[in-house]
């Protein structure tokens, strides 16, 4: 927990002189993952923590608006950089400005300084032998439980909510299984490799849905006057979007199908064998 909290710190630092897409990554694993901890070993810290990962989620929420638009951006110069899409490219890095300002004025925001303050405060006073809280295996049965009923649930009903759903039970399965890492398992390394494709599976057909609501929300500004080879430009890039998006979630579907529910059951059971109950 302390290496996260330092991560974070490190992170902070960078982001306020880097404006690179990498920093903002940087900072955004990091508050996940030190939200991460604070929800498994709220048993060993006082009350009142929990107002630290609100604020973190908050940060967060801002730092994925301005990821979303990273990613479309390194989309679009990689596949489609086309002089017709200039208006759209200058449309979208003056957004990237606007979500990363403000996102730093969060980061820089007097009560996030004061709660960082106060978790350095209890951390110091943390052996670094403590030993993780007795409920941590059924912590993580709980997160995967909600990771297989919002498997089931997508594969259902697939629609944009729904796999938005199982792409966050995936990820706050597999964060809260790192903490575990150090045991040395290498059956807890497999289940977090395997949950970390499962995850870069469902957030790069989340890329291609919030490229298509950023080409919509252009489309539609009152303001806009495009010339005949952009409208061509941006109907050929929103029906590309939207193949990719549609393979990714037949490939996604496909992935949890009864043999690979199996095999997570079964990568699952063995790790959570490893951890002291």
């Amino acid at each position: 927990m302390k290496n996260n909290y330092i991560a974070l710190r490190k992170a902070e630092r960078v982001i306020l002189r880097d404006e690179s897409p990498k920093a903002v990554h940087d900072m955004r694993l990091a508050g996940r993952r030190l939200r991460a901890a604070l929800k498994l070993f709220k048993d060993i810290l006082p009350n009142g923590i929990e107002q630290l990962g609100r604020f973190l989620a908050e940060v967060g929420e801002k730092l994925g608006i301005t990821r979303d638009l990273d990613a479309h951006i390194a989309y679009l110069n990689a596949e489609h950089r086309l002089p017709s899409l200039n208006n759209y490219l200058s449309f979208l890095k003056a957004e990237r400005d606007r979500a990363r300002n403000s996102a730093l004025r969060a980061i820089q925001s007097p009560c996030l300084k004061k709660l960082a303050e106060d978790i350095n405060g209890i951390l110091k006073n943390i052996p670094a032998c403590h030993k993780a809280p007795t409920d941590a295996r059924e912590i993580l049965k709980k997160c995967k439980r909600r990771m297989m009923k919002a498997s089931k649930i997508a594969r259902n009903n697939p629609c944009d909510r729904t796999l938005h759903d199982l792409r966050r039970a995936v990820r706050r399965f597999r964060y809260s299984s790192q903490f575990f890492k150090s045991t040395g398992s290498n059956k807890i390394k497999k289940l977090i490799s395997l949950l970390e494709k499962r995850q870069d599976q469902l957030g790069e057909r989340q890329d291609r849905l919030a490229g298509l609501r950023l080409a919509s929300r252009y489309l539609a500004r009152k303001e806009i006057t495009s010339t005949g080879s952009e409208r061509t430009a941006m109907r050929d890039l929103i029906l590309k979007m939207t193949a990719e998006k549609n393979d990714l979630q037949k490939q996604i579907l496909k992935s949890w199908r009864k043999p690979g529910r199996r095999k997570i059951r079964r990568l699952a059971k063995k790790s959570l064998d490893v951890i002291p109950a």
